[in-house]
């Protein structure tokens, strides 16, 4: 994968973590799963190994819908990470 790949990857992590450490998600990345219907070991891998794998773009989509993540944010690493 592409760095520019790795990156948007380790930036929905850190947003995941965030959310989490804020109480804005309190279940983390178990709620998130739970709540679209993905497999969490998945995703798990994902984190693990971001030089080989890519986050689809609907689950990135979820992400800012659902908890006000800014998509500029996770795609370009401009702005803040949450709109509020």
């Amino acid at each position: 994968m592409d760095n520019d790949g790795m990156m948007i990857t380790n930036r929905f992590f850190v947003c995941i973590d965030l959310l989490k450490d804020t109480g804005r998600m309190e279940g983390g990345l178990k709620e998130f799963c739970d709540r679209h219907q993905i497999n969490r070991s998945h995703l798990s891998y994902k984190r693990s190994n971001v030089e080989h794998t890519a986050l689809k773009p609907e689950v990135i989509k979820w992400l800012c819908e659902d908890y006000d993540v800014n998509i500029n944010y996770i795609m370009f690493n401009k702005g803040k990470i949450l709109n509020k």
